[in-house]
Order: structure tokens, then C-alpha cells, then sequence
């Protein structure tokens, strides 16, 4: 079924298509107005179908097919043999039609006798009684094809000069819709960037520790804003962002829980999916920490040429996160944008033995 809109749309294009063939009816008959020519139904529907033929074939196969594509010589080609075979196909039904209507017209003057009283007429005055006028046929066919087939190029440009604008209407309406979505998802990261930074220099005179938090948690911010978008960032800048977020999950812990995070090798200039470890990271600081009994969160980076590797081992607390284990569904999620990313270029292993959780990242950082 289709919508209303769609109904409309045809209905429009068949009235349109109607109002064109009127038009070319009464343009192509314009210079045929002066002869007297009888009608003859099956002769009009030979004519109108090269017509047609000359017209649809243009308009639906060939513009669409090689003069859209840039194929401008292979339509100029396509063009000339169309309107020479339609041409010669439209003069041997006119010639025959016109040799037909001459046929008869001197054989009604054979039967003709002059009455006494009239005048003797000299053979040429007589040889016009005889010929009925007729068109010159030599160039007749040809006036209403070129007419036809310059109506349907006219028509397909114009439809395709409106085909463009409304795509471009519409690209530009989906652009603007998406920098719209764009612009409010980022309204409360980057409200909360400026005001971090704002209370940031109202702490400098007053505390330190404070200041140096805010800091830290303004630089992750403003590291997931601008910085995440692209594919990989340095691996220096990736681990400048975990030593600050382990710096403010520190913020929060009693004397009961020791941290321990080192660096061994250098990044050098690597790269990597930028927040690719930190969920590994958060994941031990969420559900490996306790306040009331002794506790400890051990994370390791280790570098070796291109390869890299995470260990990170925290104590299993008395409670269970999702699904009952202590990976949690953020591990299932860095597990799926490894397999993306770094196929069969890494391995992940998670252990839990002796109230002891850990997980190592063996990652190849270049292919």
C-alpha cells in the first residue's frame, strides 16, 4: 500500500507527463495546420509511438545510465543513432501514408470530367488540380523527434536538478540533526570540564590536596572529551591518565589498602585504543577495595619492544559484582573491543586463586 504522499507524488508526475504530451501534440502539428490531410487513426498511433518510444527510452535508460555517469560521448553516440533509426522508421510510415492520401487523390481526378461551358485549361493549371499539396517530407520527420527527444532532456535535467536539491536538503538537515545530538551529549561533560576548572582556581590559596584532585580529574576529563575520538592515542598520554585516575581512586582509601602501580619499559611512541586499560583498573578499584580489613590493589605495565602487557591483581572482598564473579560486565566489554580491535594480536587471562583476583592483558601494540 502505499502512504498518501507517495499517490501524490505519482499523481503529480503522470499530470505532468500528460501536460508535456498536450504541449508537443499541438507544437508538432503547428506546421501541419495548412494541410488538409484525412485523419487516419492507425497512422497517428505509428507516429506517437516512435515518439514515445524516442521519448521514455531518453529519459528513463539513457540520461540516467550515460550522461549522469559522466559517459558524455557514449550518449552523444546513443543519442545520434536513436533519433537516425526512430527518424528513418517515422519517414517510411509518413512517406507511405502521404503516397497513399497522393494515390487517391489522382484517382478521383481520372474520374473527373470537365463540364462543356468551362474554359480549356492549359496543362499546367490543370496539373495543380491534379496534385493535392502536400508537406515537404524530407525534413517533416525529423522536426517533431528533435522536438520530442529535446522535451525529454529538458524534463530529466530539471528532475534531476530537483533530486539533488532535496538530497542536499536532506543531507544538510541530517548533518545539522547530528551536530545537534552531538552538541547536547557534550553539554554536561563539558559544563562540568569548565566548572572543575573554575573551582580549581578558587582552591589554589586555600588547599593543596584539593587542588591537585581537581587537577587530575579535570585532566581525565578533558583527555575523554578531545582526546578519545580518535582510533589510538600515545601510550604515554593513555598512562599519564590511568596514574592520574588511580591518584584520585587513592583519595577515598584508608590506611587498610595498599596500592602499588609501576611502569616497567618505555612507551616510547606507541600507540593504543585510547580507555582501553582503565576499565580493567577501575574494575579492581570497585570490587577489590575494603576500608575495614586489609586489602591491596597491585598494577603492573610492562613494555617490551611492541609488545605490551597489564597485570593488575587486587584482594577478592567478602561481595559479589554482576553476574557473581568479580569480572563484571566492564570486563565482557573491554574482552569485545579487543576481539575489534586487536584481533589475534592479544591474550586476556583472569585467575581467581586464593581470594586473590587477577588479570593479565597481553596486548601486540603494533601489527
Amino acid at each position: 500500500m502505499h502512504s498518501k504522499q507517495e499517490i501524490y507524488k505519482i499523481a503529480k508526475t503522470i499530470a505532468l507527463h500528460i501536460i508535456i504530451w498536450v504541449v508537443l501534440f499541438f507544437l508538432n502539428y503547428l506546421f501541419l495546420s495548412n494541410f488538409k490531410i484525412p485523419f487516419d487513426f492507425l497512422y497517428h498511433i505509428k507516429i506517437w509511438s516512435t515518439y514515445i518510444f524516442l521519448f521514455y527510452i531518453n529519459f528513463y535508460i539513457m540520461m540516467p545510465n550515460l550522461l549522469f555517469k559522466k559517459k558524455i560521448f557514449l550518449y552523444t553516440i546513443a543519442s545520434v543513432l536513436i533519433i537516425t533509426g526512430t527518424f528513418a522508421i517515422k519517414s517510411q510510415v509518413e512517406f507511405k501514408k502521404f503516397d497513399n492520401v497522393f494515390a487517391e487523390n489522382m484517382t478521383f481526378n481520372k474520374r473527373f470530367k470537365p463540364i462543356k461551358h468551362q474554359h480549356k485549361m492549359s496543362p499546367g493549371v490543370k496539373h495543380r488540380y491534379n496534385r493535392m499539396p502536400l508537406p515537404r517530407m524530407t525534413f517533416m520527420p525529423l522536426y517533431g523527434l528533435l522536438l520530442v527527444f529535446t522535451a525529454s532532456t529538458s524534463l530529466r535535467l530539471i528532475k534531476k536538478w530537483q533530486d539533488d536539491e532535496k538530497r542536499k536538503a536532506e543531507i544538510e538537515k541530517v548533518k545539522i540533526s547530528t551536530e545537534l545530538i552531538f552538541l547536547k551529549q557534550q553539554i554536561n561533560p563539558h559544563f562540568l570540564f569548565n566548572a572543575l576548572n573554575n573551582i580549581y582556581s578558587l582552591t589554589l590559596s586555600t588547599s593543596t590536596p584539593a587542588s591537585g584532585a581537581i587537577l587530575k580529574l579535570s585532566s581525565i576529563l578533558r583527555y575523554m572529551l578531545y582526546e578519545t575520538e580518535h582510533a589510538e592515542v600515545l601510550l604515554k598520554d593513555e598512562l599519564n591518565i590511568i596514574e592520574d585516575f588511580i591518584e584520585l581512586q587513592k583519595i577515598r582509601l584508608t590506611d587498610k589498602v595498599k596500592v602499588d602501580f609501576q611502569i616497567i619499559g618505555k612507551p616510547s611512541t606507541h600507540k593504543i585504543a585510547p580507555l582501553l586499560l582503565i576499565p580493567i583498573i577501575e574494575n579492581a578499584f570497585k570490587h577489590g577495595v575494603d576500608n575495614v580489613n586489609d586489602s591491596f590493589i597491585n598494577i603492573a605495565v610492562i613494555i617490551k619492544s611492541d609488545k605490551l602487557q597489564l597485570i593488575v591483581r587486587n584482594k577478592i572482598v567478602n561481595f559479589r559484582p554482576e553476574n557473581g564473579s568479580p569480572t563484571g560486565i566492564g570486563i565482557k566489554n573491554i574482552k569485545r573491543r579487543l576481539d575489534l580491535i586487536y584481533p589475534e594480536r592479544y591474550s586476556f587471562e583472569t585467575i581467581e586463586q586464593d581470594s586473590v583476583f587477577c588479570v593479565d592483558l597481553k596486548l601486540k601494540l603494533n601489527a
